[in-house]
């Protein structure tokens, strides 16, 4: 048994959802057909609107690799199955959400699957609204991506009251990492060890640089992005390299990008987080390399100007650099 049932966004766009139970597993699984209006495609954002994975996630941690039906398990490795995965574009996905708007529900250690018209009604209002934000997310974030890659950062007219007139330093590369590439990084370690970094995220390198100073920064983009923001890890190489371990200022420009992302959020443009976070980055390069200390009158004149007026440059014990931009008054302050 089928049913089809299609999404129209606002936009134009629209998936077509084809749900099929599996008579012998009993559960349901989900094919995906996708119609785009419009949308902007690049080398590192080639796959996030193919339809085996621009719904991964739409639950947390529901990537549609395995069977919810816990009796399966045993089933499957009967007949020499042991990988449901490998199966998954024959038969489609086995989305938890997918059970739900078919009625089905299943228990831990219970092949309980009695289809209950309840089951499907309480979920259908929210998982139809986050199927179709989903997919303006994704756009938005495909578009951002390939201006990233270009060496732009797309600004929302919303947005620019956010940040300074001017930055100094510069976008110079934005690439996708593997997994195994992210792993070698040693300032993503501690995100690793986390358990912060999943097999199903996005994983970018970005570049920057302003002179001798070069920045690079780990990206990491979850599936529900924006409702889960990208998380940034910063290692910046001047003089030495430093990072997150070695360098306190680094570990706190961090943390105004992974821990106070919710000043970039705006209420018309939120799936625009990205982009923000990395205008941010730039201009908190910029702080970092002008308020660094007075140079060594052996080493000749500095090689950066300082542009910008600070009340103070560092505070504290840990001589913390003035990252936070106040939008009214126009200068950056500690928090």
């Amino acid at each position: 048994m089928s049913v089809i049932l299609t999404i129209k966004c606002q936009d134009g766009s629209n998936l077509t959802l084809k749900f099929d139970y599996l008579l012998m597993l009993k559960i349901a699984t989900v094919s995906i057909k996708t119609n785009f209006s419009k949308s902007e495609t690049s080398g590192s954002s080639g796959d996030l609107l193919l339809p085996e994975t621009i719904l991964s996630c739409l639950y947390t941690d529901d990537d549609g690799s395995s069977t919810p039906n816990p009796a399966n398990k045993f089933e499957l490795q009967q007949v020499g199955i042991y990988n449901i995965k490998d199966y998954l574009t024959n038969i489609g996905h086995p989305y938890m959400w997918a059970q739900w708007l078919s009625g089905l529900e299943f228990l831990p250690d219970s092949n309980l699957s009695m289809a209950q018209s309840n089951v499907s009604s309480g979920h259908m209002q929210e998982t139809i609204g986050r199927i179709r934000q989903r997919v303006l997310s994704r756009l938005a974030l495909q578009k951002q991506l390939a201006a990233l890659e270009a060496g732009c950062v797309p600004m929302e007219s919303v947005c620019t009251c956010l940040f300074p007139n001017k930055t100094f330093c510069r976008l110079s590369s934005w690439k996708r990492l593997t997994l195994e590439d992210y792993e070698v990084i040693q300032s993503n370690k501690c995100y690793l060890e986390s358990g912060l970094v999943k097999d199903s995220d996005y994983l970018f390198l970005l570049e920057a640089e302003r002179g001798s100073a070069k920045l690079k920064a780990s990206v990491v983009i979850s599936p529900n992005y924006p409702s889960t923001a990208p998380l940034f890890s910063v290692e910046v190489t001047w003089k030495t390299t430093r990072t997150n371990v070695t360098d306190e200022n680094i570990a706190a420009m961090e943390s105004e990008l992974n821990l106070h992302y919710k000043e970039l959020l705006t209420e018309a443009s939120p799936c625009q987080l990205l982009a923000n976070q990395v205008q941010r980055l730039l201009v908190c390069f910029d702080v970092y390399i002008d308020t660094d200390s007075d140079p060594d009158p052996d080493e000749g004149p500095s090689e950066f100007s300082r542009e910008r007026v600070y009340c103070r440059h560092v505070r504290g014990p840990n001589r913390i650099k003035p990252y936070k931009y106040n939008v009214h008054m126009g200068i950056f302050l500690h928090r």
